[in-house]
């Protein structure tokens, strides 16, 4: 039996930015990339299956999970790591490119986006449409994994903001097996309190002396960054 570390995630996970400057949507962690907070991580583990894709949302996580019933089999053990990515991301259907994920200001990494960007954003309503798409996500994760809770051990871990509590929803979700606290907030901007109900503030954070030190120019941690990530998952798992 093996024990195997499973990774669903974005850009962060992927390791966007640890080698080079330049990350596109939709691209997973370089075959030769040994220094993500994943695979520090899995060191710990017989083997890493790292699904984390950059630009993804909480919708298209259902990808990274079909990839996983792929791979999935009764003789190993699993410990599933989901780390949630920004609420105001989604996963979107368009006649010409299909399934796409779709964020504000999606269009600066693909201009071809833009009239998406703009019309879906003006048409839909967020918070609510991120809430929604949350606990449908989550729930769908957790139900999955609880079929098969023999041999998978499954954890969420929020990095950008608070989880919601929503009366209406909250008895979708186990809220035991999630680290509802934003982890990148709390790990490099304590300032905006782990507290605070809205994503990271980005704005503010870039003049901060950790994003000088510990992030790349694009908003991606570096090497360095990624350690202090995987100190604190590995404390928390």
């Amino acid at each position: 039996m093996k024990n195997i570390l499973v990774a669903f995630g974005d850009s962060y996970g992927a390791g966007a930015e640890l080698f080079d400057d330049n990350w596109n949507n939709g691209e997973k962690q370089k075959s030769y990339d040994d220094k993500n907070f994943v695979q520090l991580l899995g060191k710990d583990y017989d083997a890493v299956l790292n699904y984390s894709t950059s630009g993804a949302s909480i919708p298209s996580y259902i990808d990274q999970l079909k990839q996983f019933q792929t791979d999935y089999n009764y003789d190993d053990h699993f410990t599933v790591l989901v780390m949630i990515t920004q609420h105001n991301r989604d996963y979107i259907y368009t006649k010409e490119r299909g399934w796409i994920n779709i964020f504000p200001n999606v269009s600066m990494f693909d201009k071809n986006l833009k009239p998406i960007e703009e019309k879906w954003y003006r048409t839909v309503e967020y918070p609510e449409t991120g809430i929604h798409n949350w606990y449908t996500t989550i729930s769908l994760l957790q139900n999955f994994f609880y079929q098969r809770q023999a041999n998978v051990n499954d954890f969420y871990i929020e990095q950008f903001k608070l989880s919601p509590s929503n009366t209406h929803f909250d008895f979708l979700v186990n809220y035991n097996k999630i680290y509802t606290s934003p982890l990148i907030s709390e790990l490099f901007f304590p300032d905006q309190g782990s507290s605070h109900t809205s994503t990271m503030d980005w704005r503010k954070f870039i003049s901060t002396d950790n994003y000088k030190e510990y992030f790349a120019t694009g908003f991606h941690p570096n090497e360095e960054g990624h350690k202090i990530i995987s100190k604190r998952i590995k404390e928390l798992l």
